[in-house]
């Protein structure tokens, strides 16, 4: 059985990772980015929300129909557990 990702989700697998190392992990390591009661303050949250359906990268567990990213669903669980 091969376990190999795709090119085309490999490629997708590591674009999210760059996104997610650029973007959020710094966001979340800043303490000003917190509201009173630790919760990423609304606007840098819909900043970043901007961003990641800029990048394509929204709610990949969702239809088609519903305008994002679309994954089979073992893909979709892999990016997921990542």
């Amino acid at each position: 059985m091969d376990f190999h990702l795709p090119d085309d989700i490999e490629k997708l697998r590591k674009k999210t990772r760059q996104f997610v190392d650029t973007h959020i992990i710094p966001l979340e390591s800043d303490k000003s980015s917190y509201d009173d009661h630790e919760n990423i303050n609304l606007s840098l949250l819909e900043e970043i929300k901007k961003r990641v359906k800029k990048e394509g990268l929204w709610s990949p567990q969702m239809p088609s129909s519903r305008g994002v990213l679309v994954m089979d669903l073992l893909v979709c669980l892999y990016f997921m557990k990542k």
